[in-house]
């Protein structure tokens, strides 16, 4: 997942933009990953918006990510 997550941020926006809870329930666990790779407030803030939209908690995950971005 991660590789293909990692590989464009526009597309990973998008795909995170319009993720099911199922799938963010997986994905979030790279959330960290995909911000270090990235290093973008954008795709921050999209992680926010998915997890509100979905009502997934992921919450862990994105403090998690917010940390790697700050690196």
């Amino acid at each position: 997942m991660y590789d293909i997550l990692s590989d464009n941020l526009e597309g990973t926006i998008k795909y995170l933009d319009t993720i099911s809870i199922e799938a963010i329930s997986y994905v979030c666990s790279i959330f960290d990953d995909l911000s270090e790779h990235f290093q973008s407030i954008e795709l921050i803030e999209c992680m926010k918006r998915s997890a509100k939209r979905t009502g997934f908690d992921c919450s862990t995950d994105i403090e998690c990510a917010i940390e790697m971005f700050k690196k």
